[in-house]
Protein backbone atom coordinates (compact mmCIF):
# COMPACT_ATOMS: atom_id res chain seq x y z
CA UNK A 1 0.00 0.00 0.00
CA UNK A 2 1.60 3.78 -0.87
CA UNK A 3 1.81 6.25 1.75
CA UNK A 4 -0.34 9.42 0.86
CA UNK A 5 0.81 12.91 2.13
CA UNK A 6 -1.77 16.04 3.01
CA UNK A 7 -0.69 19.27 4.18
CA UNK A 8 -2.94 20.51 7.03
CA UNK A 9 -3.62 23.80 7.89
CA UNK A 10 -3.63 24.74 12.10
CA UNK A 11 -5.69 27.79 13.01
CA UNK A 12 -5.50 28.98 16.67
CA UNK A 13 -9.10 30.12 17.94
CA UNK A 14 -9.88 32.66 20.46
CA UNK A 15 -11.75 30.56 22.56
CA UNK A 16 -8.52 28.06 22.75
CA UNK A 17 -7.31 25.20 20.74
CA UNK A 18 -6.73 24.72 17.26
CA UNK A 19 -8.89 24.00 13.91
CA UNK A 20 -7.56 21.92 11.71
CA UNK A 21 -8.23 22.16 8.25
CA UNK A 22 -6.86 19.52 4.89
CA UNK A 23 -7.05 21.74 1.75
CA UNK A 24 -7.08 19.16 -0.25
CA UNK A 25 -9.96 17.12 0.81
CA UNK A 26 -12.83 19.55 0.82
CA UNK A 27 -14.83 19.83 3.64
CA UNK A 28 -12.07 17.82 5.95
CA UNK A 29 -12.03 20.25 9.25
CA UNK A 30 -11.44 18.83 12.89
CA UNK A 31 -10.50 20.30 15.86
CA UNK A 32 -7.60 19.82 18.83
CA UNK A 33 -7.39 21.51 22.51
CA UNK A 34 -3.76 21.29 21.45
CA UNK A 35 -1.51 21.45 18.27
CA UNK A 36 -0.64 17.68 18.90
CA UNK A 37 -4.22 16.59 19.62
CA UNK A 38 -5.05 18.75 16.27
CA UNK A 39 -2.38 17.17 14.36
CA UNK A 40 -3.95 13.58 15.74
CA UNK A 41 -7.10 13.99 14.99
CA UNK A 42 -6.58 15.79 11.64
CA UNK A 43 -4.82 12.10 10.79
CA UNK A 44 -7.87 10.76 11.81
CA UNK A 45 -10.28 12.37 10.08
CA UNK A 46 -7.73 11.93 6.31
CA UNK A 47 -8.24 8.48 7.09
CA UNK A 48 -12.08 8.56 7.57
CA UNK A 49 -12.20 11.02 4.76
CA UNK A 50 -10.16 8.39 2.07
CA UNK A 51 -12.39 5.01 3.53
CA UNK A 52 -15.70 7.48 2.78
CA UNK A 53 -14.19 7.98 -0.90
CA UNK A 54 -13.35 4.35 -1.04
CA UNK A 55 -16.65 2.66 -0.42
CA UNK A 56 -18.69 5.65 -2.66
CA UNK A 57 -15.99 4.33 -5.20
CA UNK A 58 -14.43 7.81 -5.57
CA UNK A 59 -11.52 9.08 -6.43
CA UNK A 60 -8.61 9.73 -3.48
CA UNK A 61 -7.38 13.25 -4.07
CA UNK A 62 -3.49 13.76 -3.62
CA UNK A 63 -1.14 16.58 -3.40
CA UNK A 64 0.79 15.36 -6.25
CA UNK A 65 0.51 18.37 -8.55
CA UNK A 66 -0.21 21.23 -5.92
CA UNK A 67 1.79 24.55 -5.94
CA UNK A 68 1.61 26.30 -2.52
CA UNK A 69 1.96 30.28 -2.28
CA UNK A 70 1.77 32.28 0.41
CA UNK A 71 0.10 35.78 -0.54
CA UNK A 72 0.92 39.14 1.25
CA UNK A 73 -1.85 41.77 0.51
CA UNK A 74 -2.93 44.85 2.21
CA UNK A 75 -5.90 44.85 4.37
CA UNK A 76 -7.08 48.31 3.03
CA UNK A 77 -8.60 50.15 0.54
CA UNK A 78 -6.02 52.27 -1.54
CA UNK A 79 -7.11 55.53 -3.28
CA UNK A 80 -6.08 54.02 -6.71
CA UNK A 81 -8.00 50.29 -5.68
CA UNK A 82 -11.54 52.82 -4.76
CA UNK A 83 -11.11 54.73 -7.86
CA UNK A 84 -10.89 51.23 -9.94
CA UNK A 85 -14.01 49.93 -8.28
CA UNK A 86 -15.64 53.24 -8.60
CA UNK A 87 -15.17 52.78 -12.61
CA UNK A 88 -15.78 49.22 -12.51
CA UNK A 89 -19.35 49.91 -11.23
CA UNK A 90 -19.74 52.89 -13.29
CA UNK A 91 -19.21 50.43 -15.96
CA UNK A 92 -21.41 47.78 -14.39
CA UNK A 93 -18.72 45.73 -14.03
CA UNK A 94 -18.83 43.38 -11.02
CA UNK A 95 -15.44 43.85 -8.96
CA UNK A 96 -15.77 40.16 -7.44
CA UNK A 97 -15.06 38.32 -11.00
CA UNK A 98 -12.49 40.81 -12.61
CA UNK A 99 -9.31 39.44 -13.75
CA UNK A 100 -5.70 39.49 -13.11
CA UNK A 101 -4.73 42.07 -15.63
CA UNK A 102 -8.04 44.02 -14.15
CA UNK A 103 -6.07 43.95 -10.65
CA UNK A 104 -2.78 44.41 -11.96
CA UNK A 105 -4.32 48.14 -13.14
CA UNK A 106 -6.57 48.24 -10.01
CA UNK A 107 -4.15 48.81 -7.67
CA UNK A 108 -4.52 46.13 -5.64
CA UNK A 109 -1.14 44.80 -3.68
CA UNK A 110 0.05 41.25 -4.01
CA UNK A 111 3.42 40.23 -3.23
CA UNK A 112 4.64 36.60 -3.69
Amino acid sequence: MRLLRYKILLRKEPEGGYTAIVPSLPGCVTYGDTVEEAKEMAKQAIELYIESLKEHGEEIPTEEETLEYTLTVEPYRSEATMNCLREWEERGDDYRAMSLSDIGKGGFSVNF
